[in-house]
């Protein structure tokens, strides 16, 4: 399977190699090196050089821009609809989601220092600064001081933990005056659970659509889809596994309240 995959990465290479240029590509700052210039509906640069160099950067393209992780039609918002992205990484969720529903205000969160950096990057090379809002904070049950440490965070200060803030997306929307919601998207390594526990009272008033990955906990499969089915709101779901079949996958709920 894995000659299987590089095979299609090469073959949508030359496909895309042969186009002389991208009508208004996305530009995607994956290191603070090199950039590279997308198609949304075709995740390979003419320049591939980043993708034979970095693992993680054909995984990240691949499930956002080809595999379109964060779209299934039917549960996706309506444009103009402001957009929550909590675990914005570098990015390349909000730009794609922007590339879709283009009138729509996208806030971001994001707490790692590193991808923070390439997120602002990322907004300012590509122009969208009056669409898409970055914020260096973690998102979580209540206010409070939590620890940073490499993809987790704790509630107690450790050596090697950096301190950040986190906020509940219900104080947020209130303190921003935020008017409608149509989406919110959250891939924050395992602190989806409290993160929807401190939306509770957005989710009951905008009914908006959810995309949540429940796999990085293992009561998540149980546990997400029970605290929203308490919430006592008709709704309907659907579960949508995108896999690259050599250890790199997504198992994501996608929620819409009738």
């Amino acid at each position: 399977m894995l000659f299987k995959t590089n095979a299609l990465f090469f073959e949508a290479e030359i496909l895309c190699n042969k186009r002389k240029t991208i009508d208004d590509p996305l530009k995607l700052q994956v290191n603070h090196k090199e950039i590279l210039y997308i198609n949304p509906h075709c995740p390979f640069p003419a320049d591939s050089r980043i993708l034979r160099e970095s693992f993680y950067n054909v995984c990240l393209l691949v499930h956002t821009f080809f595999l379109k992780e964060y779209y299934l039609e039917g549960f996706n918002p309506k444009n103009g609809e402001t957009i929550i992205d909590c675990g914005g990484a570098i990015g390349d969720t909000a730009l794609f989601f922007n590339a879709y529903y283009p009138d729509s205000d996208i806030h971001i969160f994001e707490c790692s220092d590193r991808d923070y950096a390439l997120l602002q990057q990322n907004i300012a090379i590509n122009k969208k600064q009056d669409k898409l809002f970055a914020h260096k904070k973690a998102v979580g049950e209540k206010n409070q001081d939590l620890y940073f440490m490499g993809w987790y965070v704790a509630n107690q200060k450790t050596e090697s933990g950096v301190r950040i803030d986190c906020v509940s997306l219900d104080s947020f929307v209130k303190e921003h005056d935020i008017q409608n919601i149509g989406l919110i998207k959250m891939d924050i390594e395992g602190a989806e659970q409290d993160a929807l526990k401190g939306a509770k009272e957005t989710i009951l008033k905008f009914k908006p659509k959810l995309m949540i990955p429940i796999y990085h906990l293992e009561n998540d499969i149980v546990e997400i889809p029970k605290f929203l089915h308490d919430l006592g709101l008709p709704m309907e779901f659907r579960v949508k596994w995108t896999d690259l079949r050599f250890g790199y996958y997504d198992f994501v709920l996608f929620v819409r309240f009738l």
